[in-house]
């Protein structure tokens, strides 16, 4: 890996923890290790940390919005902050294949 990752997956997050788990269980089951998580978390009501999650991999991150953004600001926010060649979103009820990044991987 280089010193910018390869893939940035840029996912959005209010309120659905359990869900959230889930797809951050299979964005680190990849089998093509070269990316970069940062979850912005868009509900005011809870900060999430990655420690709950079981994550201390330094390629994720949570950010915890003082405000809410609403849907297309988070995802803009994401895209700002991504610093891949390439960028992928998903949401916190959305989950990837183990080989997804793989199969796009060019």
């Amino acid at each position: 890996m280089g010193t910018s990752p390869f893939f940035s997956i840029g996912v959005t997050t209010f309120n659905r923890r359990d869900m959230l788990k889930e797809c951050l269980d299979s964005i680190m089951a990849q089998t093509y290790q070269d990316f970069e998580v940062v979850v912005g978390n868009d509900w005011t009501g809870e900060q999430l940390f990655l420690e709950e999650f079981g994550i201390s991999d330094p390629r994720f991150t949570i950010v915890n919005h003082e405000s809410n953004l609403g849907e297309c600001l988070n995802m803009n926010w994401l895209l700002g902050r991504a610093t891949g060649r390439y960028f992928t979103w998903l949401s916190d009820d959305d989950a990837l294949l183990p080989t997804f990044l793989e199969s796009i991987h060019v």
